[in-house]
């Protein structure tokens, strides 16, 4: 005979704010197959315990028929079938900075010497016969996000192969993002042509309520806003979309008889495919 019986020493409680939780103990008798152990704990335990949600369980085959269960509650609600978790990363990145945005002071110099434009280059020096413009180690703004869909049954074939074919490309299309994370209101993001790269994505199978094979799906963007009206070393207006690359090409230019490193023109170059991203975000 298949029997539940919960524990001396059962509902341990951590009692909170943040983090209330329950744990219910219980030992099962006469079940050699997981599956009777499965089903005897499911139809025994409650959903909600002191009001807290359940969580998960584990079992712990003793031997001889014998398993050890714990139930877990806790104040945070299960992932449920279409729900969307939504993460970002601002973390800056580091570049080599090298023509300053403006001057703060200055120059400076001895009194009688004369200044020498280095054409907002920064830390321009030289090596040999050779003027480099080295410039500067800043942080720059990074905006990163990832969605993490709980999805059952997904077309597997086409819809990978679709992820895959799609992975280091960026959006040819205007795009506003809503994303139904549960919380009111919706999250709406809003992006130009150019300014997002598709990542990747991971996928696992996994089984989450009562059992239904489910696949969790993560996929991950960064974010590059377009840029306008840039100037370089006296090269004005120049335009640039979010993921293309921009790179200098210099002269040399005499400056009160020292030669320095002059910008010779700016070249912004798509380095990225481009394609439609608006089938990659759930709905």
């Amino acid at each position: 005979m298949t029997a539940i019986i919960e524990l001396v020493g059962s509902r341990e409680k951590t009692v909170g704010v943040e983090n209330p939780s329950v744990t219910l103990r219980y030992t099962v008798a006469g079940a050699t197959d997981d599956a009777v152990v499965d089903a005897l704990v499911q139809a025994t335990v409650p959903a909600f315990y002191n009001g807290l949600p359940f969580q998960s369980y584990h079992a712990t085959d003793q031997g001889n028929g014998v398993w050890s269960v714990e139930v877990a509650y806790g104040r945070r609600a299960p992932r449920s079938l279409g729900s969307i978790k939504f993460a970002f990363d601002t973390t800056g990145e580091k570049i080599k900075q090298k023509y300053s945005l403006a001057t703060a002071s200055g120059p400076y110099v001895p009194a009688g010497a004369a200044v020498i434009d280095f054409k907002g280059g920064i830390n321009v020096k030289k090596s040999g016969e050779k003027t480099e413009v080295e410039g500067v180690e800043i942080t720059i703004p990074k905006f990163a996000f990832t969605l993490e869909t709980i999805t059952t049954n997904p077309p597997l074939g086409s819809f990978v192969n679709n992820l895959f074919l799609k992975t280091g490309t960026v959006n040819s299309d205007d795009l506003t993002i809503t994303v139904n994370t549960g919380l009111p209101p919706p999250l709406t993001i809003d992006v130009k042509t150019g300014e997002l790269l598709f990542v990747g994505a991971t996928g696992q199978e996994q089984a989450v309520e009562n059992g239904i094979p489910t696949f969790q799906i993560t996929q991950r963007w960064e974010f590059s806003p377009n840029q306008v009206g840039l100037t370089i070393g006296g090269i004005t207006d120049i335009v640039k979309r979010g993921w293309d690359y921009l790179w200098v090409s210099y002269e040399p230019e005499v400056s009160n008889n020292k030669f320095v490193q002059k910008p010779r023109q700016v070249n912004v170059d798509q380095v990225y495919r481009m394609t439609s991203h608006a089938d990659l975000f759930p709905s």
